[in-house]
């Protein structure tokens, strides 16, 4: 699922020919918020919810999916990362 987020974010941040700045920190930008939205998620089910429990391995498991869907990211499309 991460890397899927994260190879999403990186083709949003990519397409954005308006902000350059974007375009530029793409993978930045990817990571950052994917493993942040990870470590919510993880927070969320260790102290809101009841019946779930957060895990530092499921936060690790995100961790490598990101930087797995940013490497693919640049793998496949090369050409467009400056």
């Amino acid at each position: 699922m991460y890397t899927i987020l994260s190879f999403q974010v990186m083709k949003a941040c990519v397409r954005q020919f308006a902000n350059w700045m974007l375009r530029h920190n793409a993978a930045r930008i990817a990571v950052i918020s994917s493993i942040i939205y990870g470590g919510l998620i993880e927070l969320f089910q260790e102290y809101i919810l009841i019946d779930r429990h957060g895990d530092w391995l499921d936060l690790f498991a995100n961790c490598v999916g990101t930087f797995l869907g940013v490497w693919l990211f640049k793998k496949i499309f090369k050409q467009y990362i400056h």
